[in-house]
């Protein structure tokens, strides 16, 4: 093959590879703090200690819940696809309302539409799940029945723990991960 028909052949090849390149990173940019967060909301359930009493039997499922009209719990579905968390097949449900809540929940993602009914949430889960940790995404949200809030801070997504409804819901939470808080209240936090 000749340099030149090589170049016309290579060079469009590279172009259009580095379009579709180009278009991938673009695409992931405007999704990347809720595959963060989802990302986040997956490793926690390392860090955090449910009650023996919220999971039914040995084989019980992890279940974590998101609204149905946010993005992070079709990030959810692909993040957790395959995965166990605590030894236990991981399942990703959604809801619009309160009272979809409906069976276990070991996890509740509350985005910033619905913290206006983060009370009725909680109350509809433990009514089916003890020890049910909240993660939402909003400010002062920690303080009415949160246990974690996401906040965004110079650009990067990062996190606040409240002890207090986690303490009240049965929850230990590791050193590991209120280190990595940027801040923890309910506590002392010992150095």
């Amino acid at each position: 093959m000749s340099p030149n028909r090589l170049l016309r052949t290579v060079v469009p090849a590279a172009i259009a590879l580095l379009a579709l390149f180009c278009q991938a990173v673009l695409a992931g940019e405007a999704a990347l703090p809720q595959q963060i967060k989802a990302a986040f909301i997956y490793r926690f359930t390392f860090y955090v200690t449910w009650p023996e009493k919220s999971f039914a039997n040995q084989s019980s499922p992890f279940v974590i819940w998101a609204p149905e009209k946010n993005e992070i719990y079709t990030h959810l579905l692909e993040t957790v696809a395959g995965k166990t968390a605590q030894g236990r097949h991981i399942e990703v449900k959604r809801y619009i309302w309160p009272q979809d809540l409906k069976g276990a929940a070991h996890i509740i993602y509350v985005g910033k539409t619905q913290v206006k009914d983060m009370d009725k949430l909680v109350h509809a889960a433990e009514a089916f799940t003890p020890g049910v940790f909240i993660v939402s995404e909003s400010s002062g949200a920690e303080w009415s029945g949160a246990s974690l809030n996401f906040i965004t801070e110079k650009d990067r997504v990062r996190f606040q723990i409240n002890m207090d409804p986690a303490k009240k819901s049965g929850l230990s939470i590791s050193s590991k991960l209120l280190r990595l808080a940027t801040t923890v209240t309910g506590m002392e936090v010992e150095k």
